[in-house]
């Protein structure tokens, strides 16, 4: 079975050219009601087709990749820069932007301390989702660097002892 755009164009091409468009337009209409009342059967067909055009040509693919990716590359950069943006943002609201020890409020001063302890695997902030990072919001505080450094080398010191 073929999909969408392809089925139609078959079972347009096999009518007999003798049909009046009107008939052609009935089989259409039918095709269509068809795919409505068996919309999983339309989608699988659909991945059905996509798969074999694709493992017909797997350069084809690779090359479609490649130009789609090229085109969308700049702006999904962008986008993940906004993102990472407004989640230090985000942060700055709900933490606070200033260190708690010292005050210091300098632009890109302020770093975030987990005081119980950061969790193993551990990504970036602004690489976990939106979800995550309110719930790890609520267990930082915000720490200059000097300051950020002198309570992990006080942790180190108290687990060495």
């Amino acid at each position: 079975m073929l999909c969408g755009r392809a089925t139609k164009l078959v079972a347009l091409r096999s009518l007999p050219l003798v049909r009046s468009a009107s008939s052609r337009h009935a089989a259409v209409e039918r095709m269509t009601r068809w795919r409505a009342a068996n919309p999983e059967r339309d989608a699988e067909n659909n991945r059905r087709a996509a798969s074999a055009y694709y493992d017909r040509d797997p350069e084809r693919r690779r090359k479609q990749w490649r130009n789609s990716h090229e085109r969308h590359r700049e702006a999904s950069r962008r986008s993940v820069r906004r993102g990472r943006h407004d989640k230090r943002a985000f942060l700055a609201e709900v933490v606070g932007a200033s260190c708690v020890d010292c005050g210091d409020d300098r632009a890109g001063a302020v770093e975030y301390h987990h005081p119980y302890g950061k969790p193993k695997g551990q990504v970036p902030l602004t690489h976990l989702s939106w979800k995550n990072l309110r719930d790890e919001a609520m267990k930082l505080i915000a720490l200059c660097g000097a300051c950020h450094g002198v309570r992990h080398h006080r942790e180190r010191l108290d687990e060495a002892s």
